[in-house]
């Protein structure tokens, strides 16, 4: 299982032009290593 890819979605303007939000992408990043963390840790026990 991976995470879904961090962006605008399917729209590709965004993806080629866009200027990503650095703060939000962090978060994004933060949140998804902290989910993968937990699940490893329950499948661990």
């Amino acid at each position: 299982m991976t995470p879904e890819p961090l962006g605008p979605g399917g729209d590709p303007y965004p993806a080629m032009f866009g200027k990503p939000n650095k703060a939000q992408l962090d978060r994004l990043v933060l949140q998804t290593a902290k989910y993968f963390r937990e699940r490893e840790a329950v499948l661990l026990e």
